[in-house]
């Protein structure tokens, strides 16, 4: 999720010359899940939910997305300051979403007459790519080739036979990202218009592969040459298959400062390093990028201590007739 000014500065209308422009993977509405900052000086005493509206990539309306969303406002108190946020979770993917495949939302917050503005932005272009998406009744879809709607939209053809998988990154801290200003807490609800709660998150689908790696093992022995402890890391290796724009680059690399990283449901740890590097040769200033990423599973250990075996943990009694 990375919102913009105005349509103006969509990169649907700045497309990297060859590998077109890029567009967020959304398998189900949920991985649609956004979070405005609404500063600390918020006047709340008259505001409604805030509101979305699905747009074609151009910019152009095709319907509110109010009843598909969950939408509120919360404030949260730490050190003296109250900050303000407006969230909105997808719960079920509108008609128009369905049937144009690619789309951008619009998101507002304004006070209830609409005479004062606290949030205007666009997001940057989401795909539906998952080809089991139920139609709701009475809904067909008519964009040609539809069978296939991510191909519509996003144009970048993976290098090896090894492809066409899609790994889930969910991101999150435990309060406040001092990084980004992203809260991820329950929060003090203000107003909204459903009775549902959650909290934000951090989702990107990545076209890629995770790679398991050898373990790395370490055993450690005593003076006596026996094995006192063992340990070993799981680790892996996230390579995409896609190129991603700069701003793309940017937001992955801020969900990689946050301290819970979720790869495909499971909670991974990254040591850093520069997950991104240059793709080929920037065309018309347009530069690309390709994610590699090292990850690995908590430390795992077992001590054996000065017991060579099972014989001295067990009890004998001695049986008398």
């Amino acid at each position: 999720m990375t919102w913009v000014d105005s349509t103006t500065y969509l990169e649907y209308f700045n497309p990297n010359p060859i590998y077109g422009c890029y567009a967020d993977t959304v398998f189900d509405a949920s991985d649609i899940n956004l979070q405005a900052q609404l500063g600390t000086s918020f006047d709340y005493t008259s505001i409604t939910p805030p509101s979305i509206d699905i747009l074609k990539p151009d910019g152009t309306f095709l319907e509110s997305g109010n009843s598909y969303f969950h939408l509120n406002i919360v404030s949260f108190y730490l050190n003296g300051i109250t900050y303000y946020y407006a969230n909105a979770i997808c719960h079920t993917l509108s008609p128009q979403m369905i049937t144009n495949g690619c789309f951008i939302l619009e998101f507002t917050v304004t006070n209830g007459s609409g005479s004062i503005t606290y949030f205007h932005k666009y997001t940057q272009k989401f795909v539906l790519t998952n080809p089991d998406f139920i139609l709701p009744s009475g809904i067909t879809v008519t964009t040609p080739g539809s069978e296939n709607l991510a191909t519509l939209c996003f144009a970048d053809e993976p290098e090896n036979g090894c492809n066409n998988t899609y790994v889930k990154l969910v991101t999150f801290c435990d309060c406040i990202d001092d990084f980004t200003g992203d809260f991820f807490g329950d929060g003090l609800l203000i107003v909204a218009n459903t009775s549902v709660l959650w909290t934000f998150t951090r989702i990107s689908w990545i076209k890629g592969r995770l790679k398991t790696l050898p373990n790395d093992i370490k055993r450690t022995i005593s003076i006596n040459n026996r094995t006192q402890r063992t340990e070993r890391t799981t680790k892996y290796f996230l390579q995409s298959d896609v190129t991603f724009p700069l701003y793309k680059v940017q937001e992955i690399e801020n969900m990689l400062l946050q301290n819970h990283i979720f790869i495909n449901d499971r909670q991974l740890q990254s040591e850093g390093g520069t997950p991104f590097s240059q793709f080929g040769v920037p065309q018309q200033c347009h530069y690309a990028y390709k994610l590699e990423l090292s990850l690995q599973e908590p430390f795992e250990w077992q001590v054996y201590g000065c017991t060579p075996s099972c014989e001295a943990l067990t009890y004998y009694y001695p049986i008398t007739f």
